[in-house]
């Protein structure tokens, strides 16, 4: 059986987790949930609600899913995309340090990835979270 990579967070980190998936959504907060672990932990569900939170507050740690929603006929999502966000923070002169692309979609983990240079590629289930 493989091993996991480990995720190591910091402190009482602030986190950013964009993802729509419910049964996602709640193995993270499993995780996050003790207040030693994260001073807050924000969902996003949709591409431009993750780009309102980045624009307010600095994150310590965010996750960043690619494929948002149920994508129509011509293959775009109403909720956007991950790349979307990677760009927005690219775009704030971060390099993706703490930034852990979880997309199962190997060529949106790639865009992302291509936009935030340092931030880390694993998809979600090869990974486990802790706290120091």
């Amino acid at each position: 059986m493989k091993t996991k990579c480990r995720i190591t967070i910091q402190g009482r980190a602030k986190v950013l987790l964009l993802e729509d998936s419910e049964e996602r959504i709640s193995w993270f907060l499993q995780r996050f949930a003790s207040p030693r672990n994260c001073e807050k932990c924000v969902v996003a569900r949709t591409a431009d609600e993750a780009i309102s939170y980045l624009a307010l507050e600095h994150f310590d740690f965010v996750f960043l899913d690619h494929d948002l929603g149920i994508m129509d006929q011509y293959g775009t999502a109403p909720a956007g995309n991950g790349k979307m966000v990677a760009k927005f923070i690219a775009s704030q002169g971060y390099i993706g340090d703490n930034v852990v692309i979880h997309s199962w979609n190997p060529d949106g983990a790639a865009e992302m990835k291509n936009a935030l240079r340092n931030a880390c590629v694993i998809p979600f289930g090869q990974f486990e979270i802790e706290f120091e």
